[in-house]
């Protein structure tokens, strides 16, 4: 509708009512403008003459009252839009990535109900998490809410994989968020390429976020997986992935210095089904609320680690709450337990104060129910070493995790040192030395991301040669790698391996 033909419907309507005096007086004041040049005679009855005017123009007035009502209706029919759209819309969680804010997560809670208080008190029905999801989310295609995917679907790489695999993951939202776009440490590049080259008979593949559903079904992992920090991401991402491929789940921030086809032999000949490490199994006390070491697994496929990932999609599914939740300890250690129910507990560890985070010893999680009914498995075998005697060298803490840097020929005198040795150099004569010609030491792991050797470059980490890195990588065979970052790692498998000492089998006890 054109100006003029909305001036002159208007002047319509205000001659059908100038009779009512009431409707009248409500109406603004309407000026009639005959001619540019004419000059303005208001009076009170020009309200009147406004209706016989059939040249009358509209006046600034009467223009901004005619576009503030049509704003007013515009906003109100909006309004009245977004309400019906909210109304009709279901009702979903609001949370913001745990990494990203601290591990603060902001829920929005269904009126009258409340989502579980911890991830380790999900009752069976109103309290569990899997309740609330179906409340909040995914009610008429509840399976392809939570897995992204329409019914069941194999993952794209089930069934074209070795079970001798080594699994790493990696993830850092800001430098490495895809496969196509990470930039790693050059730590971790180097120990990537150690264990490429010490990988033996074994495959190695590094898992990243947007490869993830390649290997495993989302279904398997905690509810919003990609929300949990990127260390938890990998633990009960190792714990899928053993379940269906079994392998070597191995962290990258360890030193390989010899491939692991000895210890899977080993596996294979006393015929068990797990191979790793648990703290307090050589008798030494521990004073961290922690036991089994999520950063060496070593297991058949479909073995125990099929029971883990129950736990953590049951146990934990809202895990991404609880940042500083141990997923890797908290789902293997009560399997492990339930096989052995010899091995040491965190509890009963003196030495531990913070017994609340403590993994549970044994499983299933009945409390206060008849220990009679539980039972212990006599069906599968376990190896387990401590992981003090091999890998967690005794001074791996010490100068704020940064041993890498230590040097070989140092004499000074370690402050806080371990009973085992004063300095460096005697830390490496008498504890790095004997432990990997005896065959106990295969890698070396480097907690905390190696500490002050992560901010060391490619270039630095490998001419320093007296360092306790560089001669980690001669042990290992890997001191003749490039200064330059190869565009493509080479295979070359060690064959010379020393005999491992004698290591204890655990088998279930009959009670």
């Amino acid at each position: 509708m054109g100006f003029q033909a909305a001036h002159d419907k208007l002047k319509g309507a205000l001659a059908k009512v100038q009779v009512d005096s009431d409707v009248t007086g409500l109406l603004p004041r309407y000026y009639p403008v005959t001619s540019s040049n004419s000059s303005l005679e208001v009076d009170e009855h020009d309200d009147l003459k406004a209706g016989s005017s059939g040249s009358s123009k509209w006046t600034v007035p009467q223009l901004f009252f005619t576009c503030s009502l049509l704003c007013f209706l515009l906003a109100a029919g909006t309004a009245a839009g977004l309400v019906w759209g909210y109304a009709m819309t279901p009702r979903r969680m609001q949370q913001c990535p745990g990494p990203g804010f601290d591990g603060q997560v902001l829920d929005e809670v269904p009126p009258g109900r409340q989502l579980s208080n911890a991830a380790v008190n999900n009752d069976e029905d109103d309290g569990s998490c899997f309740h609330e999801m179906m409340l909040v989310g995914g009610r008429e295609h509840p399976f392809e809410e939570i897995t992204g995917v329409k019914g069941h679907i194999m993952p794209k790489m089930f069934g074209k994989v070795r079970e001798k695999t080594i699994w790493s993951y990696w993830y850092d939202p800001v430098d490495c968020p895809s496969s196509n776009n990470c930039k790693m440490p050059d730590l971790i590049k180097l120990c990537a390429e150690v264990i490429e080259l010490n990988k033996g008979t074994f495959d190695f593949h590094i898992v990243y976020m947007d490869t993830v559903r390649n290997w495993v079904s989302m279904l398997e992992l905690p509810l919003q997986w990609q929300h949990l920090q990127p260390v938890r991401q990998k633990e009960a991402l190792m714990n899928s992935l053993l379940a269906r491929y079994g392998g070597v789940a191995l962290d990258l921030s360890t030193v390989l210095l010899r491939p692991l086809d000895t210890m899977w032999n080993e596996m294979l000949l006393h015929r068990a089904t797990f191979s790793g490490y648990m703290y307090r199994v050589n008798g030494q006390l521990w004073g961290r609320p922690e036991a089994s070491a999520p950063w060496f697994l070593m297991s058949r496929r479909e073995g125990i680690f099929s029971t883990a990932v129950r736990n953590q999609v049951v146990n934990y599914c809202d895990a991404f709450r609880f940042p500083d939740l141990t997923l890797g300890d908290r789902t293997l250690t009560p399997v492990l337990g339930s096989i052995n129910s010899s091995l040491p507990s965190c509890f009963e560890d003196q030495t531990v104060w913070d017994k609340g985070n403590c993994p549970e010893p044994v499983q299933p999680r009945l409390y206060g129910s008849d220990a009679s009914l539980i039972s212990p498995r006599t069906d599968r075998r376990l190896i387990i070493r401590d992981p003090r005697d091999g890998p967690h060298l005794p001074f791996a803490y010490l100068d704020a995790f940064g041993m890498g840097t230590w040097r070989v020929t140092d004499t000074s005198k370690l402050l806080g040192h371990p009973p085992v040795c004063g300095s460096p150099s005697e830390c490496w004569q008498k504890v790095v030395l004997p432990r990997f010609h005896s065959g106990s030491l295969v890698s070396v792991k480097l907690f905390r991301k190696g500490g002050a050797l992560s901010f060391r470059t490619r270039e630095e980490l490998l001419t320093d040669e007296n360092s306790f890195f560089f001669n980690w990588l001669r042990l290992a065979g890997a001191d003749h790698l490039p200064l330059r970052e190869p565009t493509t790692t080479t295979t070359t498998p060690l064959t010379t391996l020393t005999t491992r000492p004698a290591t204890t089998t655990f088998r279930a006890k009959t009670k």
